[in-house]
């Protein structure tokens, strides 16, 4: 070879070794942000505003059709083009008539989206106007929002100290590759982060810790052999329904896991700000001066008795199912579940919910 040829052929060479190590660069740059989302949560103080927004004269139950109703509904919706409407009504039929593969045929092309179809997140508005329970829209959400911000903060702790290290990570299991995928899918809908995944080789389902990062609260997921050996379908409508306990709306749920504990501590929160003895409150010096007089004032005008502490608590739960299933689509899994927990009125809260125009609604401006 010449000089010359020599000199091309190793210049073509630089550029292309060039070429590798910029792509490398920006593909690892982007899993570097793998965990970042495109939006974030609400403040405090927007979350007062829109909560005491809220009409009183909301309905706090929504009847469920007949199916002769439905069916009615449906050759309707086909009609109007409706057809993803149609077809989440004619589920609803099939449900009723005890009939689950039940679908007209002028629908049977038309399918549920699935997660992976779902672009935007849900954000506080869709969560307020459309998913949220009507027994939690009111200042009681946001003031529990607030007060489940320095307890968390108390509660979380290293990993290892749940005795979850590094051998337990998902990611390091290849049997559990389709679970980080779902953890990731429904991060982006329901979460600004995206959940640690560990796995204990124990008789478990699905489990949460209250773990942290940099000194902030960020759960993370435990699963085990019970939660393994569900199927796939179910396994991402236990995901998302527990994730949907990381919002700030609910998150005091996983502060206080059962009914007893929750009313009456959340009762004995509330009479001390109610006493000015707010100062008791554990962490209530981390909370902003703003917030700490929404939670005074929201507390004293409110006053809730334990019966409504316990309405919302249980409208705080069906709302986890009901954003678990606007994400997921798929009833039949959903279903799955509630049966396996025996609660009958999750399902008839849940047709209900999947009966409003909303809910179809928002399924499309979420795939938009």
């Amino acid at each position: 070879m010449s000089p010359v040829e020599i000199a091309i052929f190793a210049s073509v060479f630089f550029v292309f070794v060039m070429l590798v190590f910029v792509v490398m660069f920006f593909t690892t740059a982007g899993l570097g942000k793998r965990k970042e989302r495109e939006f974030s949560f609400a403040s405090s103080e927007r979350l007062f505003e829109l909560y005491r927004s809220a009409r009183e004269d909301a309905p706090q139950a929504l009847p469920v059709p007949s199916a002769n109703v439905l069916s009615e509904q449906v050759r309707q919706a086909v009609a109007d083009g409706a057809l993803l409407r149609a077809r989440v009504l004619s589920v609803l039929v099939g449900e009723l008539r005890q009939e689950p593969d039940f679908c007209p045929r002028e629908l049977a092309q038309v399918f549920l989206p699935g997660l992976h179809q779902l672009k935007k997140p849900v954000d506080m508005e869709i969560f307020f106007n459309v998913v949220a329970h009507p027994a939690i829209r009111t200042p009681l959400t946001p003031l529990l929002s607030v007060l489940a911000n320095p307890l968390l903060f108390a509660a979380c702790a290293p990993a290892a100290a749940h005795d979850l290290g590094g051998e337990h990570a998902a990611s390091r299991r290849r049997s559990l590759e389709p679970v980080l995928g779902m953890v990731y899918q429904l991060s982006r809908l329901l979460l600004p982060f995206e959940p640690e995944v560990y796995y204990l080789d124990e008789e478990i389902d699905l489990l949460h810790a209250h773990t942290r990062q940099t000194e902030l609260w960020l759960p993370s997921l435990v699963v085990g052999k019970l939660f393994m050996q569900r199927p796939i379908e179910e396994q991402r409508v236990l995901l998302a329904r527990k994730m949907a306990l990381f919002r700030p709306e609910l998150r005091i749920l996983t502060v206080f896991p059962n009914e007893s504990g929750f009313v009456g501590q959340v009762s004995d929160l509330l009479r001390r700000l109610c006493d000015d003895r707010e100062n008791t409150i554990p962490g209530w010096s981390r909370i902003p001066e703003p917030d700490r007089r929404e939670c005074t004032e929201a507390a004293r005008l409110l006053n809730p008795s334990p019966d409504d502490l316990q309405a919302w608590r249980r409208g705080a739960i069906l709302t986890c199912f009901r954003l678990a299933l606007l994400v997921t689509g798929q009833w039949q899994p959903m279903r799955a579940v509630i049966s396996s927990e025996n609660d009958p009125s999750v399902r008839v809260d849940l047709m209900a919910f999947m009966v409003r125009e909303s809910y179809c609604d928002t399924i499309l401006q979420l795939r938009a």
